[in-house]
């Protein structure tokens, strides 16, 4: 069983990484700051804010002692 931090810390370290990587090359290649409705981008970003949460709750939700 793993513990919520390390939990949190593979996804920062892994999916986290790779879908910000995919977003600052999507953004880079348009050179802008934001891209809206770009169905996959879009996507992502909601994948991303949503895994993101979740763990963080649960995060918040494990009793410290």
């Amino acid at each position: 069983m793993t513990t919520m931090p390390t939990d949190l810390a593979r996804w920062l370290d892994t999916d986290f990484v790779d879908a910000n990587t995919e977003l600052e090359q999507a953004y880079f290649a348009a050179r802008t700051e934001i891209l809206h409705d770009v169905t996959d981008l879009d996507q992502r970003r909601r994948t991303l804010r949503d895994d993101g949460a979740t763990l963080v709750t649960r995060l918040a939700d494990t009793d410290p002692t």
